[in-house]
């Protein structure tokens, strides 16, 4: 795809339209997490959320490796009825227990009430302390992806990396808290853009 943008010369009165690439998002070749998942519990919060316990287990297949990954997995979080929202945390653990991972989960999904299946579009990024482990590739990707769920309350994800091309560098170091709170990326980019008295 490509945004157009015209311009107009009022000497000749003619009008020129310019066409400019829209970059758009770019996904590993491969899926890098494919997991079979069941609702396993759901507890009302209120009248528009309740909270949820997914459990599931699939293969992960990371960059440079030779063979999947067999994982389990837990998420929990939170159900907005209305917009059809989830947002929470899944932890991924290898077969044999060894090591784990923490994503923050976030997914929309549109539900066909008459056959009680859904879809969804997630978005998840992982953490792990593994730095020489089968996981340890798996730390600070962003996947994104889809969710087909079930009449039976199971269903299926999909998810691939989102290569955006910038190179993933290292946390900004913390610092001792202030009043104004821990030092992070968010709060020094604000205190740059205050006007200076």
């Amino acid at each position: 795809p490509a945004a157009a943008t015209p311009t107009t010369d009022n000497a000749t009165n003619t009008t020129t339209t310019t066409t400019t690439p829209v970059s758009q998002p770019e996904l590993s070749q491969q899926p890098v997490l494919q997991e079979q998942v069941r609702l396993e519990s759901q507890t009302a919060v209120n009248n528009t959320h309740f909270g949820v316990v997914v459990s599931g287990n699939g293969t992960l297949t990371l960059p440079n490796s030779t063979e999947p990954i067999r994982v389990t997995s837990i998420k929990t979080g939170i159900v907005a009825l209305m917009e059809g929202a989830f947002s929470g945390k899944e932890v991924l653990t290898t077969e044999d227990g060894s090591e784990s991972a923490t994503s923050t989960f976030y997914e929309i999904t549109r539900f066909n009430m008459q056959s009680g299946e859904g879809r969804g579009i997630a978005i998840a990024t992982f953490h792990t302390n593994s730095t020489t482990g089968v996981l340890a590739p798996l730390n600070g990707m962003i996947l994104t992806g889809i969710d087909e769920l079930y009449p039976d309350q199971t269903g299926r994800q999909t998810l691939w990396e989102w290569q955006s091309g910038i190179p993933l560098s290292p946390p900004p170091p913390m610092t001792n808290t202030t009043s104004q709170g821990p030092s992070s990326v968010m709060n020094t980019m604000q205190q740059q853009q205050q006007p200076q008295q």
